[in-house]
């Protein structure tokens, strides 16, 4: 049945579970000539993002999402998620933003909005991410990284007060943590508060003589 399009779709799910990716994409595609679908064009672009072919990812991915009807689109929202992060491997900030925004309405888990976070801190949209990781930060034991980030964005938003409060709870939590000491000191210091900046030196002090040591 070599006219068959769902005849190459099946062999194509055949190649994925018994691990041979290239055979797959081969019947996947002469599928799609076959019948173009939204089904065929996931499979495609979740090949396509396995080899870390993120451009090939974004084309199949637009192609399936033009296909869909809106309610499919609830449906499938490991594409817009996938989507999401071909494009952050591309540097295209932009439709990055705009996929993850739409992912985290579809299926809002921690790791995702964590990744769109630390997206959006890199690409110095302070705003956006001092939303989306207070909310990670709000849970009763949040990521060390979180507490971090959340702080250097208040840094960054001049928001030193609120930095203080967030290098605090994470020195608590881990005395020892270096990064937290020293990023406590420079919230104080822009306080203009020098005695808690001077308690804070020394112990950090203390720290890194017994480390060179």
């Amino acid at each position: 049945m070599p006219s068959s399009a769902p005849a190459h779709q099946a062999l194509g799910h055949t190649f994925v579970q018994t691990d041979q990716p290239q055979k797959a994409e081969r019947a996947y595609s002469d599928a799609l000539e076959l019948e173009p679908t939204a089904e065929t064009l996931n499979n495609l672009a979740a090949l396509a993002f396995q080899r870390e072919a993120y451009a090939e990812t974004v084309r199949y991915s637009q192609r399936a999402l033009e296909l869909d009807s809106d309610e499919a689109r609830q449906t499938r929202p490991e594409v817009v998620k996938r989507l999401a992060y071909a494009h952050l491997e591309l540097d295209q900030f932009s439709s990055a933003r705009e996929r993850f925004q739409q992912a985290l309405k579809l299926t809002p888990s921690e790791e995702l909005r964590r990744d769109f976070a630390f997206a959006l801190h890199k690409n110095r949209a302070y705003d956006e991410a001092r939303s989306q990781l207070e909310r990670l930060a709000a849970v009763e034991n949040p990521d060390p990284a979180v507490l971090h980030l959340l702080g250097d964005t208040y840094l960054s938003l001049s928001q030193h007060q609120d930095a203080v409060d967030t290098y605090l709870r994470l020195h608590q939590r881990s005395p020892e943590d270096e990064d937290a000491l020293q990023s406590l000191i420079i919230a104080y210091r822009n306080l203009n508060r020098t005695e808690e900046a001077q308690k804070y030196t020394d112990q950090l002090k203390t720290l890194t003589d017994g480390d060179s040591r």
